[in-house]
């Protein structure tokens, strides 16, 4: 550390030298009291100088102490600041961070004002030492150091800011184009979900079909079957079936219908090769289409008159 150097290396030869001027100093001063007009020592002259000598060597120290005080806490500032910039190259965009561009911007305004702080500290103390009777050219020139790295790491941040900011707009812009792409995908998704419903619908309708039994009486009734006299067969009224009359299947799935009634007549037009009528245990009807294709070729209604 910069301080530490400092403290070890030029601290030990400035305290000797303050330490040297206050002898001096005391040893004119008691040389200058030791004798009187008449070559006699004044004992309360001496005293008073004396006390007068011990105050002025403890403000001496007291000042450089504080200077150094001031300069240790600069240093440390300094270092702080470096860890900082350590923590903001390396852990810049890292994923564990939850909110990596929130805790950027913290860390660069803190070291903001660490430097911001180092820098009126500087001031102060460069100020107080011209004010001061105190002529020491070392201080002066860790004063001057110390600021001029205070700007260097004004400049380091500035530019380490910018590079961040052009960062986070760039991943702003990507995040942008990253929602463009969801909603795209989203919309061909929603797009593609409505064919499928469209295909299925229409496969649904493609293989759908309408069957209904009944007497004749009931069937004339909803308008299903009519005759044309006493001695005609009944027909399908197919220009007016109407569909909620019947029961709607899938021909795909539905082989199996059962009549309920031993007696029961096919009025609609199927291959008779199609189809058979057996009776189940009850000995009712059950109508088994064994060729679904061939037994809807001709007609997507089936009405059976029965008894």
């Amino acid at each position: 550390m910069i301080f530490e150097m400092f403290i070890r290396k030029k601290d030990i030869s400035m305290r000797k030298k303050i330490y040297v001027f206050g002898f001096l100093v005391a040893l004119f001063v008691f040389q200058s009291c030791v004798l009187n007009h008449d070559g006699e020592a004044s004992v309360a002259d001496l005293k008073l100088k004396l006390d007068s000598l011990e105050n002025l060597k403890a403000n001496l120290e007291n000042e450089v102490n504080g200077y150094f005080a001031s300069i240790e806490e600069i240093e440390q500032n300094i270092s702080r600041v470096k860890e900082l910039e350590g923590f903001i190259s390396l852990e810049s965009f890292n994923d564990e961070i939850e909110n990596p561009a929130k805790d950027i911007s913290e860390q660069v305004l803190l070291i903001v004002n660490i430097l911001e702080k180092n820098q009126k500290e500087v001031e102060r103390l460069r100020k107080k030492l011209d004010n001061s009777s105190l002529k020491i050219s070392r201080l002066e020139k860790t004063l001057l150091r110390l600021a001029k790295e205070n700007r260097k790491q004004f400049e380091s941040i500035e530019k380490l800011n910018q590079e961040l900011q052009k960062k986070n707009e760039l991943i702003l812009q990507q995040e942008v184009e990253i929602k463009g792409l969801s909603s795209d995908v989203q919309l061909l998704a929603e797009e593609n979900l409505e064919k499928q419903q469209i295909i299925q619908r229409q496969d649904q309708e493609i293989h759908m079909a309408w069957y209904v039994f009944g007497t004749y009486k009931e069937l004339k009734k909803q308008q299903i079957l009519s005759t044309n006299g006493w001695f005609s067969a009944p027909s399908v009224m197919e220009n007016s079936l109407d569909k909620d009359y019947f029961i709607q299947i899938d021909v795909r799935t539905t082989t199996e219908i059962p009549l309920y009634s031993d007696k029961a007549k096919i009025r609609t037009t199927h291959a008779k090769s199609s189809y058979e009528l057996k009776k189940d245990k009850g000995g009712l009807l059950v109508l088994y289409i064994n060729n679904p294709k061939e037994f809807w070729a001709v007609s997507r209604f089936l009405v059976v008159e029965i008894d």
